[in-house]
């Protein structure tokens, strides 16, 4: 789940858990409805942003702590009941090997008599998905749980989560607000917007068709460049634009708002020959690839268009700049007055369709 602070996506993680109630519709799991269960009958396991590990305790009895919770009684959780009792000793033993193999999945076995202040951030990550693991639980919940690792260590344990999410088979629900995270980790994104889901799908879909204009701006890096236009007798043009961009079909005549991703705009030296001439604002060099950013000439009020080019292309661009941009006219994307996707026939267009 992923959408910006704010739009209710930790709301809806807690809901899952069962550490809120939802004012409508139901919660179910495995095909069976858990609204009636508490939070600890639920069978789920959540990561929480702050790890929420107890500092006096030791890795190990952090990670123990939810076995002994849920397997032991009150007074079998007493020193000397496993001295009194085999099967007590039995039940202790057998949480001790599950908290090993836990520790073993996230390479922890060498931290287990610390204590978290002994440890670093990414460590601490991983205990407290440890401490999710060790239930063995039907589903696991993440909220935010890299958003206080730096930049480094967050992509590194991004590829250990998935790694141990394909390992598991576990279904796992993911909250952030970073889309980088949501694109190269879900198998499904549901993008959240204003306490609603705005839209789901894969990845790919996401990316290639995004259902409004809301969606268009949050799911990109650098976002949709989004453009006031209309369809005239068929013909797309910009608003204040000279010459048409392309031919459409599949849609009726009037205002539309046209979107255009950085990798399909080609940026020329022939101002005269494009079909919006522009100035070069500024460009970022980020080594594999170049980001500029442009203002039309003719489209006063417009935002600032964003192309992404290879190294070579965008060295030669500086700030003020006289360019021509030449959308590709294949995979423009075109929504209506109130922001909804609309499905055009474009000469050419791509088929960006994806089987369910």
């Amino acid at each position: 789940m992923v959408g910006p602070s704010g739009c209710g996506k930790s709301t809806l993680l807690r809901i899952l858990a069962g550490l809120e109630s939802q004012d409508s519709g139901e919660v179910r799991l495995d095909g069976r409805s858990i609204d009636g269960l508490p939070p600890k009958a639920r069978d789920v396991a959540m990561v929480f942003q702050s790890y929420a590990l107890y500092p006096h305790m030791t890795v190990r009895q952090n990670l123990a702590l939810p076995l002994v919770m849920r397997d032991l009684t009150r007074l079998e959780r007493l020193p000397f009941a496993r001295r009194l009792s085999r099967r007590v000793a039995a039940k202790r033993l057998d949480i001790a090997a599950a908290v090993d193999r836990a520790a073993g999945i996230v390479a922890l076995t060498d931290l287990l008599d610390r204590k978290p202040k002994q440890l670093s951030g990414g460590q601490r990550q991983r205990v407290a998905l440890a401490r999710a693991l060790v239930r063995r639980p039907r589903l696991f919940l993440l909220d935010e749980p890299l958003s206080n690792l730096d930049v480094a260590l967050r992509a590194d344990t991004r590829g250990e989560i998935v790694d141990l999410q394909k390992r598991l088979g576990a279904t796992t629900v993911y909250v952030t607000h970073d889309q980088g995270e949501a694109m190269t980790m879900a198998s499904r994104i549901a993008v959240m917007m204003d306490g609603s889901i705005a839209q789901l799908g894969t990845p790919q879909e996401i990316y290639r068709r995004p259902a409004d204009t809301r969606v268009a701006r949050f799911i990109g890096a650098p976002a949709m460049t989004l453009l006031d236009g209309s369809i005239v007798r068929g013909s797309l043009r910009l608003t204040g634009g000279d010459a048409p961009l392309s031919k459409v079909a599949g849609a009726a005549d009037g205002p539309v708002t046209i979107g255009i991703r950085a990798e399909h705009l080609r940026v020329t030296a022939e101002a005269a020959a494009a079909p919006i001439a522009a100035t070069v604002h500024h460009v970022e060099f980020l080594g594999a690839e170049v980001i500029v950013h442009l203002v039309a000439d003719r489209l006063p009020g417009a935002p600032a268009m964003v192309a992404r080019l290879d190294p070579h292309a965008g060295e030669r661009l500086s700030a003020g700049a006289r360019v021509g941009v030449r959308p590709d006219p294949s995979a423009l994307h075109l929504f209506d007055p109130d922001g909804r996707r609309i499905d055009t026939a474009v000469p050419g267009a791509h088929d960006f369709s994806v089987a369910s």
